[in-house]
């Protein structure tokens, strides 16, 4: 089965715990998806972490996609049934410079068709800006090039990847981001932030 360990910043750290977990499931009926969920969350020790969790839950989409095989079945099916016929998809758009998410944005609606899009407007990831200040600048400019790419018709979400560290960043943000109508705003701050999030 294949499944998706979401990448959490520590990539080899849920690699290891991918494989840590492999001598816990060779042997065992993969159709047992809540029996082998419970027994790797609950043997683990301590409650587990955002690395344990992205761990078992590859582990859990790639048992569903082994059980849809061996039925001969879609996943869906196995859960309940269509809700929908269809669902909406969105891309992603990246870059460094704005004419490097125009672009991108270009790309994903001529090759894809996409009716949607994902950007990130502040500082590319891995890189460190020296203020927020600076960051805050080149808000306007990435977000001009991701509609200039997409064309109007096209609807912007925004990805903050949780990068923003205090709620007055994150307010200030959605207001920059007022103007331009973000379909959604993902991560304004870190998930542990419950408070700064409400």
């Amino acid at each position: 089965g294949f499944g998706e360990a979401y990448s959490v910043g520590p990539e080899e750290a849920v690699v290891a715990t991918v494989r840590y977990f492999e001598s816990w499931l060779v042997g065992k009926d993969p159709r047992n998806i809540e029996g082998i969920w419970r027994e790797l969350y609950a043997s683990s020790r301590f409650p587990g972490g955002i690395v344990l969790m992205s761990a078992i839950s590859g582990i859990d989409m790639a048992l569903w996609d082994l059980a849809g095989k061996i039925h001969g079945v879609p996943v869906w099916a196995l859960l309940g049934g269509k809700c929908r016929e269809r669902v909406r998809a969105y891309g992603h758009v990246s870059g460094a410079t704005p004419s490097d998410i125009e672009q991108s944005a270009h790309d994903k609606v001529a090759r894809y068709g996409f009716t949607a899009l994902k950007c990130f407007p502040l500082v590319p990831p891995g890189d460190i800006a020296p203020s927020w200040r600076q960051t805050a600048r080149q808000v306007p400019a990435r977000m001009e090039a991701a509609i200039r790419g997409a064309g109007a018709d096209v609807d912007l979400a925004v990805d903050a990847h949780a990068v923003l560290t205090n709620p007055a960043e994150a307010i200030e943000l959605c207001d920059m981001l007022e103007p331009y109508h973000p379909l959604f705003l993902e991560e304004p701050l870190r998930p542990e932030n419950l408070d700064s999030l409400a």
